[in-house]
């Protein structure tokens, strides 16, 4: 496994997560306040507006969850891969020696 692939993907999911953070909350207030000033009026779209919102918002919490899991487990595999593959390289280095 080549780390600078999982790196690569890492940087990826970090960047759908950034883009979650700003893009994916854009209607959270604009909601809330809808659902807010319909419900004052006593139309039942209000609720309905604020139980959409508060889903959307759950969802939207568990997407970026996600995409920061995926992020540091990436991150972590390519490290791994990483210390493996010096750790490889220094044990055929100590074995090369009896074979000069």
């Amino acid at each position: 496994m080549d780390p600078a692939v999982l790196n690569k993907a890492a940087g990826a999911a970090g960047e759908v997560l950034g883009m979650l953070n700003r893009d994916g909350r854009l209607a959270d207030d604009t909601t809330n306040a809808a659902s807010a000033a319909l419900s004052q009026e006593s139309f039942q779209l209000g609720r309905s507006l604020k139980i959409t919102g508060d889903l959307w918002y759950s969802q939207m919490t568990t997407l970026i969850q996600a995409c920061h899991r995926i992020e540091q487990s990436l991150t972590a595999s390519a490290d791994g891969h990483r210390l493996n593959e010096n750790d490889n390289e220094m044990r055929m280095a100590d074995i090369s020696k009896y074979f000069q």
